[in-house]
């Protein structure tokens, strides 16, 4: 009798087990279809970030801010560009001059043009600036009026070459004011371009993150599913002990909820994978038809590992460039602003060939009489009453200097907190990762020790519930020890504007 009610219950017990393994196979093929689609293709690392680079709306800003700068530049520098000036026009006179008294006239009228043109620039870093200017008034119809009453027609023509020079003492001597703009568009530049690599390699990172993340929710995903299979098969056996009356109903509807609890976790880390798989749809649309190639997580797993970060000091680091150059800069124009505030005293030239008398012979002729010359050298000297505008304009620098040294300071400051902040996690991590495999060893055994006390009997079904529990929990925090020891690496070289590609 007891012999016979014992093969029962073992008949019992394989019909549970199959019914078990049917309806989880269903449940898990119902509820996790989408992540075992055959459809799905590989995208490998280089080739997600070869897809993004150039689509990156923060990559595009940044090469902006850099180009604005190289235009800047590139402005600055105009101020050695040669001007060139033309000028033609109509002219006319009326009333009495020396030449008319010396022609015997009393009045004249006389209409013609004016043709002119001239070059002027200012030489760079020098403060020079010179001028050569070239004039003609052709008085083409002109009548002189005599005292009785007669008149004469007349044609005259004056040209006039005039050269100016103008080289200053004080303000602006030998240019310090003149090339202010171009050193410190210089200055601007050289920031631009090390903040644009510093920039460009900490959104690399923020999207080199997302990969490994997306490479992260899959994994927990996959686990979760497992595991689900795993306890929806532990709860079918436990529903047909239950049903025999080898165990209690509490024992039993604890399996039940262990498998709604790892029922939870896929659907909480689903939606996580939706929302990263929608920031990255910008970029490839098709993407829920790619799955990331998991070799590269435990490749860069090993990286890290067989790696040390070096403490490298700020001055040698892109954010201390960026401050140094800050501060020359600063440093540089509190130097300009310094002339600005001396007075304009400057040495001054001009030379002036041109005819004593207009000219009657004709408009190419006419030149011919350029015999007579007036020049001027002296000095210029002009200062403002009170001169408020340029003393503010030097406190205005003075102040940013100091400004500048304090975020000096300031930026070392926070890079060393950084620095060390990384270098503390990068060796922890370490420590934290290996002390979390051995745990999830120990756990292992226990549940493998558990299970075979149960079929012997001997062991609570609640003990190996806790087990299972405890061991995923454990394996999520192992996973996102990793994700974080991985994104610890990106966040150093992104210090470091290391391109981590």
């Amino acid at each position: 009798m007891i012999q016979s009610k014992i093969e029962k219950l073992k008949s019992i017990k394989l019909h549970s087990i199959k019914i078990a393994i049917f309806l989880s196979i269903f449940l898990s093929m119902h509820l996790y279809g989408q992540t075992n689609s055959n459809n799905t293709n590989t995208v490998s690392y280089s080739s997600y970030m070869e897809a993004i680079r150039d689509l990156i709306p923060e990559m595009k800003i940044n090469a902006v801010a850099e180009t604005n700068a190289e235009m800047n530049l590139l402005s600055a520098k105009s101020s050695g560009d040669v001007n060139l000036t033309a000028q033609l026009g109509a002219i006319g006179t009326y009333g009495a001059n020396s030449t008319v008294s010396s022609m015997g006239g009393q009045s004249a009228e006389a209409t013609g043009i004016r043709a002119g043109i001239g070059v002027g620039s200012l030489i760079p870093y020098s403060g020079t600036r010179w001028s050569v200017n070239l004039t003609h008034n052709s008085y083409l119809d002109g009548r002189i009026y005599y005292g009785n009453g007669g008149s004469d027609k007349f044609q005259n023509y004056y040209p006039s070459l005039t050269i100016e020079v103008s080289q200053p003492l004080l303000r602006n001597f030998f240019g310090a004011l003149d090339k202010y703009p171009i050193k410190n568009a210089e200055y601007s530049l050289t920031i631009a371009k090390l903040q644009r690599r510093l920039d460009d390699t900490s959104v690399l990172a923020s999207y080199q993150k997302i990969y490994y993340q997306w490479i992260m929710y899959e994994k927990l995903l996959s686990y979760y599913r497992s595991m689900y299979i795993t306890a929806r098969n532990f709860e079918n056996q436990m529903r047909a002990r239950y049903q025999n009356g080898l165990i209690d109903n509490d024992s039993y509807q604890n399996a039940r909820s262990q498998t709604m609890v790892y029922s939870d976790y896929y659907a909480q880390n689903r939606v996580y994978l939706d929302s990263l798989l929608t920031s990255i749809a910008f970029f490839i649309p098709d993407i829920t038809n790619y799955s990331p190639d998991h070799a590269t997580w435990d490749a860069y797993l090993n990286l890290g590992s067989n790696m040390e970060m070096e403490n490298v000091a700020f001055g040698d680091s892109v954010n201390g460039q960026i401050a140094y150059q800050s501060r020359l800069q600063a440093e540089y124009v509190l130097e300009a602003m310094k002339s600005g505030n001396l007075p304009d005293l400057s040495i001054v030239g001009s030379v002036n060939l041109n005819g004593i008398t207009p000219n009657t012979t004709g408009y190419f002729k006419s030149f011919g009489s350029m015999t007579n010359v007036d020049f001027f050298a002296g000095v210029q000297f002009s200062y403002p009453i009170g001169d408020r505008a340029n003393k503010a304009q030097y406190k205005l620098a003075e102040n940013s200097l100091y400004g500048i040294i304090a975020q000096y300071e300031q930026a070392e400051k926070n890079y060393n907190t950084q620095l060390q902040t990384y270098i503390s996690r990068f060796s922890a991590y370490k420590n934290l990762m290996e002390s979390k495999r051995a745990q999830i060893r120990a756990i292992n055994s226990r549940i493998a020790t558990q299970m075979q006390k149960l079929e012997q009997g001997r062991v609570e079904v609640d003990d190996l519930l806790t087990s299972r529990l405890e061991l995923v929990n454990s394996q999520t925090q192992l996973l996102n020890l990793q994700y974080e020891f991985i994104t610890t690496i990106f966040d150093y070289r992104t210090l470091l504007a290391i391109d981590s590609q």
